[in-house]
């Protein structure tokens, strides 16, 4: 806990006394009812209020009475279990971490922990426990639990009543002020007999159904909109007589503090048996006030159920009740004995229901109570008389060593035991997984170093080890905090023995437990491993912080992977671990232009330096025991480089290297037209027993030597040489590889992958990344390069560089800080090396470091490409050498409020009106929100709607209303399709780790039968008679409907394993859509369709793309039609599978580059498809296309593109763009016959996917946003 153990005891027994002390304000409120008149409510109301104030005053007694040392002991506690943290209140420390601690020193039993940076080999023995503490801790550790479940409770409870009076403030600013003239006379006639100071704001809302009061400080009456049409003008004046009363008694106050006390008091059933009087109360004493003010009693009954009528019905409608967590609406049960007693029956009594609960609840408290009270009183009539044996005060040891006046750099505090001992000879190891930020705790258990942190401006990654502690780790450590102490326990590890692969007992072999993937500030860090050694007996234990972990041994007695282990604190975890002879990985190295074997090609690995190996003269390079699976190498070649004290292969003479058996496929050969060629980047294979060797190619590099020079002419030193990506102002490979830093007499000599019949270019700039100095950049001419060139003497002089002054307007106070930068308009440039600086807190900027000529002046978030920067967040200057250039007025650009912006300003000309007007409620809205984003085409049949989510539910909704039915929970994520036949609905799934198919029936959504199909997860199920067919990665199945029975398997591509498939059922041929790789050729990709004749698992025909799809394929007549990657519109004859005609949907773009058609849907006798280009962000069309003659018929492109699913209606084609904008086109013309932006659609720039379907009049729209809409067509006008 983050306090201390006294106080985690007294907050336990307080609690548990209070549920027998909350029984006397309830007590008390029973007798007042007794007491009081049953007419007189307002009497009541205020006794109840009473009786609930005081539940919070008596609680407190019991925290200050309690006496600790009367603590009940736990029977079942008969470990030594000893909470940490023994620290007095007073002493102020924060605990980021209190273990607990489980008595006996294991470290005799097994080798300690070692890690990468080294720790001494033994531990100290720990500190003996008194009796004394040994009774006490395990007497009262049950108020450690109860603590932290309280605590856990009080935080739901928050959120609960954070979120009800956040959805409040939603509402009102939602909401429209009442102007109907005749309401508002109402209005001011109400204030002005009820004295109020002020009218007060009456407005109406359309989340509400039920008339209500928000605010405290500012409050509102919000009125339901039903109230517009059905009810009459004096029914909303007996609305708000009652609501105006809440106003004039200040009950919103009074509510705000009855959820306080919810909160706090949570657990107790008396104290929510108290709240629902107060509740109740409060409205029979509005309901009264009305009545004495003169309104007829029956009349104001009947408004109050015409209320509740329009409020059912607008529930039903599948309105949300955005109420929900607001505690101040009446429930049904309130609104009986309301009208019951307007209607004269005052003796009307609760629900036979209701009292039931109150008595079981009342009695199981007064049950509990007794016991534990009784539990107490043997305990103190039982303790031996002697003076307790309390543990060690520690704390002004601790005030007296603690680090104090910390910077801002530095990362400083104490260790200590579980006993809170300080403990000397820990090892404080920042950023882990490189030597250089260490340091060791001192006799006191005092640290205190300065890690990294970017000026203090980031979080260190830090890990605390001692052998014999279980280590403590935290991936994002704030440094300069003060009073940090760290608990280091011994009671989380994983232990076991380790057999060889012979059988014998595996002795002195390293036992590696890795945590992986771990998120730390700004970084993510791909493994953190902590290690021991097993004994003469093969036994290890493992002391490990609580996480999950991969167990792994590599050593010459065998070699071995476990799955990975979850590890809890406090938890000791058996793990036995039998070793499987090593994997023998040989690879032949070949020079790829002369074909002679290569000597002195380096593999290695980062994490596991034990595996390393060099290729000898005849090329061959072996490495022995490694583990199976996936095994990742870095490259490098020549002499290691040291960096940080660790040392690596840099790429030495080489410039590229690729292997055919490499498991990626970047990391094979990759030669674009026109394109530079990478594969300079890491080999991973698939390693298993008995493989055979692989080849590896390597392509000698060009040498660059030179120096750089001042205008002046003397050597500079520091500055940075690297190339550029001619025309793109990039690096040449996306990073700053192949950069190189000029020595003291400006030299430089840098080896980099030859340009081929791709040129580049290089360019000095004086500094490193990003941080310049004094002089200008300066970049030469591209060049082509070949393999194996040597270019001497390649100079560079530095520019005298011109410099901008000027100011950023409109910066949030609460937006990051800013950053200006000046990029080479002419594109010669490295982005990594363009000049920039931070903005200053007046928005001014001194921007220097730039060379003659023109560049883009831009304010961060900074584009690659200026044209796709906002307006006035880049501006153009041309700058002579030397210049200073003044007045440059750059513009950050926020967006603010609803509006919805696009990420770019395209030059792309659009043909869509740029109006941004909400549909109207009438034709529809959210009718359902899901957990997660929906990329899954919802299917229909006649009462409900399929989809999938992300956040791996299947859901069934009523159509009509958007109320769930039910659903399909545990899967990991659904993304694909469903469909519907015979009473069931098809799915496919990723869950457990694996792909599969789903049958579910569709009225009780009870699964029928399952089948794991790998790859099958992005694949839309169809229906091909009594089957459903669906494919994987190899081959397309088919299934029969009612079993499962898998009834064919036919091979969809024999040349590669299909990364994407789409499948389309025509009369009794199937077709299947294949994508192999969609990153070739610029990512148009590889792609090939493929048919079957029903019944045959042989294919009928196979037709290879021009490109890859991840559309679909629509057929119709005797042809099918799909979109690839080339640009294309295809339309294939079904018989032959002869291409009939191609259409460039490119022709509608200005930049034809990237246009990819993806969906397509029937017109009549056309087609229309919907296409993108390049990106999210960039424009996309809707193209009409003949289906006899391939001709373009009409087209509309917006400045976004369209949703990823659309559909038709009898005279139009309805869609949805990713500027959340809903559209009818005419299908004749493709003219807007209808625009309007979703509602509650989300505030992001652009939408990320949107599906669209329309059905019985409908369109439903569904998206990354994760609501699903329905919209009346017929009011699309």
């Amino acid at each position: 806990m983050f306090f201390d153990h006294d106080l985690q005891l007294r907050l336990g027994l307080a609690l548990v006394h209070f549920l027998w002390i909350a029984c006397i304000p309830a007590a008390l409120f029973t007798l007042g009812l007794r007491l009081i008149d049953v007419n007189s409510v307002e009497a009541r109301y205020r006794c109840s209020v009473m009786m609930l104030g005081c539940t919070l005053p008596l609680f407190a007694v019991a925290f200050w009475l309690v006496d600790t040392r009367q603590a009940p002991p736990n029977a079942a506690a008969t470990a030594l279990v000893k909470s940490g943290g023994n620290l007095p209140e007073s002493s102020g420390v924060s605990m980021i971490n209190v273990p607990a601690d489980t008595g006996t020193d294991p470290s005799s039993e097994a080798p300690a922990p070692r890690v990468a940076t080294g720790m001494p080999d033994a531990a100290p023995a720990p500190a003996a426990a008194t009796t004394g503490d040994t009774e006490r801790f395990a007497a009262d550790a049950w108020a450690t639990y109860v603590s932290i479940a309280y605590l856990a409770g009080v935080v739901g409870f928050m959120l609960r009543l954070t979120r009800g009076y956040w959805l409040c403030r939603r509402m009102r600013r939602r909401a429209s002020a009442v102007t109907d003239p005749a309401v508002v006379r109402v209005i001011d006639r109400i204030a002005a007999k009820m004295r109020l100071p002020k009218p007060p704001v009456v407005m109406w809302c359309r989340q509400t159904v039920v008339p209500t009061v928000v605010g405290i400080l500012r409050p509102a009456v919000l009125l339901p909109v039903a109230l517009t049409n059905g009810v009459s003008i004096d029914q909303i004046e007996h609305v708000l007589r009652h609501e105006f009363t809440h106003l004039r008694r200040y009950d919103a106050l009074v509510n705000f503090l009855q959820g306080v006390v919810e909160t706090l008091l949570f657990y107790h059933p008396l104290v929510w048996w108290l709240s629902r009087q107060v509740r109740l109360y409060r409205e029979l004493s509005c309901d009264a006030a009305v009545v004495r003010d003169g309104i007829d009693p029956n009349q104001y009954a009947e408004t109050l159920i015409d209320v509740a009528t329009l409020s059912r019905a607008s529930l039903a409608h599948g309105r949300p009740p955005a109420l929900a967590a607001v505690s101040s609406i009446s429930s049904r049960s309130q609104l009986r004995i309301r009208l019951e007693r307007l209607l004269g029956r005052t003796n009307a009594t609760p629900v036979r229901s209701q009292r039931l609960a109150d008595g079981a609840s009342l009695l199981a408290v007064l049950l509990l109570a007794g016991a534990l009270f009784g539990s107490t009183l043997n305990a103190i009539l039982a303790a031996p008389q002697t003076p307790d044996a309390t543990t060690p005060k520690l704390g002004d040891e601790l005030s007296r060593v603690m680090p104090r006046d910390i910077e801002p750099t530095e990362l400083a505090g104490i260790v200590v035991d579980a006993e809170g001992n300080p403990l000397p000879g820990v090892t404080v190891d920042a950023w882990s997984w490189h030597p250089g930020d260490e340091t060791t705790t001192d006799e006191d258990g005092v640290f205190r170093f300065r890690p990294e942190s970017d000026n203090g401006r980031s979080k260190v990654e830090v890990r605390w080890m001692k052998p014999g502690y279980s280590p403590h780790y935290v991936a994002q450590q704030p440094v300069g905090v003060s009073d940090l102490i760290v608990t280091l326990d011994k009671t989380t590890f994983i232990e076991g023995s380790v057999t060889a692969a012979g059988g014998s007992p595996a002795a002195g072999v390293t036992v590696r437990g890795v945590q992986k993937d771990i998120k730390g500030d700004g970084v993510l860090i791909g493994e953190v491993p902590t290690e021991t050694t097993t004994d003469e007996s093969g036994k290890y234990r493992l002391y490990v912080h609580p996480d999950r972990y991969e167990i792994t041994i590599a050593s010459p007695l065998g070699v071995a992977r476990t799955e990975a282990l979850d590890v809890q604190h406090g938890q000791a975890l058996k793990k036995s671990i039998q070793l499987a002879p090593g994997v023998r990985f040989e690879a032949i190295v070949k020079d790829a232009v002369s074909g002679e074997p290569f000597t002195g090609l380096v593999l290695w690995n980062f994490p596991l330096k034990q595996f390393q190996g060099t290729s000898d003269d005849d090329g061959r390079l072996v490495i022995e025991g490694l583990l199976p699976g996936e095994f990742n190498f870095s490259v490098g070649a020549g002499d290691p480089i040291e960096y940080r004290g660790m040392k690596f292969h840099r790429n030495g003479p080489l410039g590229r290297w690729w292997s055919p058996q490499a498991k990626h496929p970047w990391q094979q050969l990759q030669l674009k037209p026109e394109q530079f060629q990478r594969n300079f980047d890491d080999l991973t294979f698939d390693l298993s027993p008995g493989m055979q060797p692989v080849e590896i190619f390597i392509e000698a590099g060009v040498k660059f030597s030179g120096h750089v020079y001042d205008p002046d002419g003397n050597p500079r030193a520091g500055a940075t040489v690297a190339p550029a990506k001619t025309g793109s102002g990039n690096s040449l490979t996306g990073d700053t590889r192949f950069s190189a830093t000029t020595e003291a007499d400006g030299s430089y000599t840098v080896v980099m992958p030859a340009g081929n019949a791709f040129q580049y270019n290089l360019m000095a700039f004086d500094g490193e990344y990003s941080k310049w100095r004094k002089w200008g950049a300066v970049a030469r001419d591209p060049l082509t390069t070949r393999p194996g060139q040597t270019i001497a003497d390649y100079d560079f002089t530095l520019t005298r560089g011109a410099t901008v002054r000027g100011k950023v307007t409109s910066i949030d106070d609460e937006a990051p800080p800013r950053q200006v930068r000046a990029h080479p308009a002419d594109l010669r440039g490295n982005r990594y090396y363009d000049p920039t600086v931070e903005v200053r807190p007046d928005g001014t900027f001194e921007l220097g470091g730039l060379r003659p000529g023109k560049h883009s002046i831009q304010v961060s978030p900074f584009w690659l490409a200026a044209a796709d920067a906002e307006n006035g967040s880049s501006v153009v200057v041309d700058v002579a050498e030397g210049e200073v250039r003044e007045g440059v007025e750059l513009q950050a650009v926020t967006p603010e409020g609803p509006k919805l912006y696009p990420v770019i300003k395209s030059k792309q000309p659009v043909d869509i009106p740029a109006t941004s007007n909400v549909i109207a409620p009438a034709a529809g809205g959210v009718i359902f929100m899901a957990a997660d984003k929906v990329f899954s085409t919802p299917c229909f049949d006649q009462e409900s709607m399929y989809f999938g989510a992300c956040d791996g539910n299947f859901y069934c909704l009523d159509k009509t209303t958007g109320q769930l039915k039910w659903k399909i929970e545990d899967l990991q994520r659904v993304d694909s399709s469903p469909v519907v036949a015979a009473g069931k609905v098809f799915f496919t799934s990723f869950a457990r780790g694996q792909s599969w198919l789903h049958a579910v029936d569709t009225n009780s959504g009870k699964l029928i039968w399952e089948k794991r199909i790998e790859g099958c997860g992005n694949s839309h199920p169809q229906i091909q008679g009594d089957n459903v067919c669906v494919a994987g990665v190899k081959q397309l199945f088919s299934l029969d409907q009612n079993s499962g029975r898998r009834v064919a398997a036919s091979p969809i591509d024999g040349d590669g394993v299909a990364q994407y498939v789409a499948v389309a059922v025509h009369g009794d041929k199937t077709l299947v859509l294949v994508t192999t790789d969609y990153e070739a050729d610029d990512y148009t990709g590889v792609g090939v369709l493929v048919c079957f004749d029903s019944g045959s698992e042989t294919p009928a025909w196979k037709l290879p793309l021009g490109g890859c799809s991840f559309g679909n394929l629509h057929c119709s007549g005797q042809r099918c039609y799909f979109g690839t990657r080339d640009g294309h519109l295809n339309a294939v004859d079904l018989a032959t599978g002869m291409p009939v005609w191609k259409y460039d949907c490119a022709d509608v773009f200005v930049a034809a580059d990237r246009v990819w058609p993806h969906h397509v849907i029937d017109n009549g006798d056309s087609v229309v498809v919907a296409c993108s280009q390049r990106s999210l962000n960039d424009p996309g069309a809707m193209i009409c296309v003949d289906k006899a003659t391939g001709v373009k018929r009409w087209s509309i492109v917006n400045s976004l593109g369209f949703s990823y699913s659309s559909d038709t209606t009898e005279n139009s084609v309805v869609t949805v763009c990713l500027d959340h904008r809903l559209m009818r086109l005419d299908r004749a013309n493709g003219r807007v016959q209808f625009i309007g932006t979703l509602p509650e659609s989300s505030a992001r720039w652009q939408g990320e996917s949107y599906k669209l379907v329309t059905n019985d009049g409908f369109a439903f729209v569904v998206g990354a946003e994760k609501q699903v809409w329905r919209f009346d067509l017929d009011k699309l006008k």
